[in-house]
C-alpha cells in the first residue's frame, strides 16, 4: 500500500521514494556535503563574529576587492604599463588594513560596556564599525569606477557615463626615488 507521500513522489516524476530521496539529498555525499557545509557554516559565523558583517556583505567585499583588482590589471595593461610586483602588495595591504579597521571597530562594539551619560546611550564603536564598512564599500565602488572610466567602459553604460564626470583624473604621483640615479 502506497503512502500519500510516496504517491505525491511518484506523481512528480519519481519511481518512487528511495529514487526521490537520491536525487534531491545525495545520500551517497552526505559526509562530503556535510563537511563542506560545516566548512562554509564556521567560516560564516567567525567572519560575522570577527568583523561584524554578515557573510554576502563580506563576500560583496571580496567580490568588489577581485574587481578592482583584475580592472586595474587590466587599464594598466591598456596604457600600457607592465606589471609592477610592487604594486601588487598594495591591494591586499589595503584590503588588510580595512578589514582590521572594520574587525577592531567590531570588537570594541561588542564588548565594551556602554554607559549612558544623563540617560542616553551611544555607542561611538558602533557607530564607527558602521562607517568603515561602509566606508570601505563605497571606496572600493569608487575605486572600480575610476578603473571602468579608465578602461573606456563610460561609454557603453549611461550610468557609468554621469557618474564618471565625478571621478577626478588625478595624475599618479612619482615615489621620491624615482627619477634619481642610484
Amino acid at each position: 500500500m502506497k503512502t500519500t507521500l510516496t504517491k505525491l513522489v511518484i506523481s512528480a516524476g519519481y519511481r518512487d521514494m528511495d529514487h526521490f530521496v537520491t536525487s534531491a539529498f545525495h545520500p551517497h555525499l552526505a559526509g562530503t556535503c556535510t563537511g563542506v557545509s560545516a566548512i562554509f557554516a564556521s567560516i560564516a559565523y567567525y567572519f560575522n563574529s570577527v568583523f561584524g558583517i554578515v557573510l554576502p556583505v563580506g563576500i560583496g567585499i571580496l567580490i568588489l576587492f577581485v574587481l578592482e583588482f583584475y580592472t586595474g590589471l587590466k587599464a594598466s595593461r591598456s596604457e600600457g604599463k607592465k606589471f609592477d610586483s610592487e604594486l601588487f602588495g598594495k591591494g591586499w595591504f589595503k584590503l588588510f588594513v580595512y578589514m582590521l579597521m572594520i574587525g577592531i571597530s567590531n570588537a570594541m562594539a561588542t564588548h565594551i560596556e556602554i554607559k549612558p551619560i544623563f540617560g542616553v546611550t551611544f555607542n561611538i564603536y558602533e557607530w564607527l564599525h558602521y562607517a568603515f564598512y561602509n566606508y570601505v564599500i563605497i571606496n572600493l565602488i569608487w575605486s572600480n569606477l575610476e578603473n571602468f572610466k579608465r578602461l573606456g567602459w563610460t561609454e557603453y553604460l549611461p550610468i557609468l557615463k554621469h557618474l564618471a564626470k565625478h571621478i577626478k583624473d588625478e595624475p599618479i604621483k612619482p615615489n621620491n626615488n624615482e627619477g634619481e640615479n642610484n
